[in-house]
C-alpha cells in the first residue's frame, strides 16, 4: 500500500468516528427541541387551552351526526317532569277518596224496615232485631243490628241507637222503673233518652224513622261516644 492510500484510510476511519458522536448529539437535540416525530412534541399554549375533541366527536361534527346538549336537557327535565306528576297523582287521588268516601257512604245508608208498627206497643220500649245476610262467593255470614222503638201517645214514633253515649255498650229497658240502663258504668236514662244518672255526656242518639204501610223504616248509624256533641261515624 502506498503512502497516499495509507493516508486516505486513516482519514475516513478518524471522519467516520467524528461523524458518529456528531449524529447522536444532533439526535438529543432534536428530541428535546422537538424535532423529529410531531407527537412527542410540547402543546403551545394555545392548543394547550382548546378543548380535547375526540376523532369520534370530531366526525360528528364535519358530518352533522350528532345530538345537541340542549336538546338531551330538554328532554331528560320533560321526563322529570312527567314521572313527578305521576307521582304526585298517585299520592293524590288515595287521599282524596279518603276524603271524599266517607261522605259517599253517609249519603248512600238506605232505608232498612225493621218491622211492622203493629209489634211495637204504645208506651213501651221494644227492641227491633234486623239480621242481614251478607254473600261473599261460596260464604255467608249474618250481620246483626238493633235499634229501639218507642210509639208515643199521639202515634209517632222514636228510634234510638243501640249504644249509650258513653263508652258505647247496649243498654236494656227496665220496665218497672221505666229507664233505660246501662250495665257498663251505671248510666240513666229516662223513655224519652234523656240523661238522668250516671257519665253520659249526652242523650240516647236518635236515628232517622218513618212509617210506609205499616211498616217502620230505619236509617242505621253509628255515632261517637263519649261526646257532648252528636258525631256520626
Amino acid at each position: 500500500m502506498d503512502r497516499w492510500s495509507h493516508h486516505r484510510n486513516v482519514g475516513r476511519e478518524t471522519s467516520e468516528s467524528r461523524s458518529f458522536p456528531q449524529a447522536l448529539n444532533q439526535s438529543l437535540c432534536r428530541c428535546c427541541l422537538g424535532g423529529g416525530d410531531n407527537s412527542h412534541r410540547p402543546q403551545s399554549l394555545e392548543d394547550q387551552g382548546r378543548p380535547i375533541v375526540s376523532e369520534h366527536q370530531r366526525g360528528g361534527e364535519e358530518g352533522g351526526a350528532h345530538t345537541p346538549v340542549g336538546t338531551r336537557r330538554t328532554f331528560f327535565g320533560w321526563v322529570t317532569k312527567v314521572a313527578a306528576g305521576l307521582i304526585g297523582l298517585g299520592l293524590v287521588i288515595p287521599l282524596a277518596g279518603y276524603v271524599i268516601s266517607p261522605a259517599l257512604k253517609r249519603r248512600a245508608r238506605p232505608w232498612v224496615d225493621v218491622g211492622s208498627l203493629a209489634d211495637v206497643p204504645p208506651g213501651d220500649p221494644k227492641q227491633l232485631d234486623h239480621v242481614t245476610t251478607i254473600q261473599d262467593g261460596y260464604l255467608k255470614s249474618q250481620s246483626q243490628k238493633a235499634v229501639w222503638a218507642v210509639k208515643q201517645p199521639d202515634g209517632q214514633v222514636r228510634v234510638f241507637s243501640p249504644m249509650c253515649t258513653h263508652l258505647g255498650c247496649g243498654y236494656r229497658w227496665d220496665g218497672e222503673e221505666r229507664q233505660f240502663k246501662c250495665p257498663c258504668h251505671g248510666s240513666v236514662f229516662d223513655i224519652e233518652g234523656k240523661v238522668v244518672a250516671g257519665p253520659a255526656p249526652r242523650p240516647l242518639d236518635l236515628l232517622p224513622s218513618k212509617i210506609e204501610n205499616g211498616r217502620l223504616l230505619v236509617v242505621f248509624k253509628e255515632f261517637k261516644p263519649g261526646t257532648r256533641e252528636v258525631v256520626e261515624l
